[in-house]
């Protein structure tokens, strides 16, 4: 199921009205003033736009989740797709690119030359094999941190104290979701949800500002694997909303 920033936030309110929580003023507008910022946000998600000046077989997508209804019939003769940095773009789209031959491109803004996101990536024994997804996330830009641990306890404090230092994200993988979720929660600061589709992970890791995500790849392909993380990674870590600051934060 594809989802737009419209469904994205209509979760994080419903999650936050779960807990018995009122959603920060970004979520809690009227349906009317949220659909008028949606459409803002669509003509201008960024402070700065893409260069006017394009090459013929380029299409510009400039929504911060890209799904196949919002691109239409663009695609019928494109080159390339050129999204913004920070875009989710769906499995469904990635899956289109493919069939049609397009490449996806994430131009990053030009007015200053950003350094390299910092990742901290915990792998849970020997035979998960992490070099496929760090040598993406290096193309991407990124500085990945790689450790191994036998131990979920060692593992999770690890994190825990990398996560400390601003502007790093956090990615385990384990076969032990469940355990990691549960052990890496309770230490202070840390905010991890555990990955399921792109989309419905890029909604979890808002609705509670993440810096974290837990991934099982036994039970994700490794393309997905790849997609959810570079998602993750490339929206960075999140602000913890200010009615769970008291115990999220």
């Amino acid at each position: 199921m594809v989802q737009t920033t419209t469904d994205i936030e209509r979760i994080v309110r419903e999650v936050l009205a779960d807990l018995g929580l009122s959603p920060p003023p970004a979520l809690a507008a009227t349906d009317d003033a949220a659909k008028a910022k949606d459409a803002e946000s669509e003509q201008k998600p960024f402070d700065q736009p893409l260069p006017p000046v394009r090459p013929a077989g380029d299409v510009v997508v400039a929504d911060r989740v890209v799904t196949l209804a919002g691109i239409g019939d663009r695609l019928v003769a494109a080159r390339r797709l050129v999204v913004l940095p920070r875009a989710v773009v769906t499995p469904a789209v990635r899956d289109e690119l493919r069939r049609r031959n397009v490449a996806l491109v994430v131009e990053e803004r030009t007015a200053t030359a950003p350094g390299p996101r910092k990742i901290a990536l915990t792998v849970l024994g020997s035979r998960i094999d992490a070099t496929p997804l760090v040598d993406e996330l290096q193309r991407l830009n990124m500085t990945v941190d790689l450790q191994r641990f036998d131990c979920l306890v060692r593992a999770t404090d690890d994190m825990a104290g990398r996560l400390a230092a601003a502007g790093i994200a956090g990615v385990l993988l384990s076969n032990y979701g469940a355990i990691a979720l549960c052990l890496a929660n309770r230490h202070k600061g840390v905010r991890a949800v555990l990955a399921s589709d792109e989309s419905r992970t890029a909604g979890d890791a808002v609705s509670v500002g993440a810096n974290m995500l837990v991934l099982e790849p036994r039970r994700v392909a490794p393309e997905a694997m790849r997609q959810i993380v570079t998602a993750f990674c490339r929206q960075g870590p999140g602000e913890c909303p200010d009615e769970l600051r008291e115990r999220l934060a």
